[in-house]
């Protein structure tokens, strides 16, 4: 799965941050990346603006499709590896399966 995924990031920028460590607590070693200097703006490059017109990072592909917020990147992963690894919504308890009414303490 990992494979088919490309993360295009720079350095100093926590969006990107966010996404990579998502992607390392999935256990999704193996991704293609690319790291941009943003401060000679080659987050502008044309390789970047395919991916995001609006030249911004991180920008994010996985087979035909291509995400370019950090937050919508780790919910979209966290959707695709659901049956691996939960991590966003770890502090849900799991749903109850009995009718019967709630106990009160």
């Amino acid at each position: 799965m990992a494979k088919d995924m490309t993360l295009l990031w720079g350095s100093g920028s926590p969006p990107c941050w966010r996404v990579m460590i998502a992607l390392e607590e999935k256990n999704l070693q193996g991704y293609n990346q690319k790291l941009f200097d943003l401060s000679k703006g080659d987050h502008k490059s044309p390789e970047v603006m395919a991916m995001n017109p609006r030249g911004q990072l991180p920008a994010f592909k996985h087979k035909d499709v291509v995400l370019n917020e950090s937050y919508g990147i780790c919910l979209y992963l966290e959707i695709r590896t659901w049956p691996l690894i939960q991590f966003v919504c770890s502090h849900i308890p799991p749903r109850r399966t009995s009718s019967s009414p709630r106990e009160t303490s």
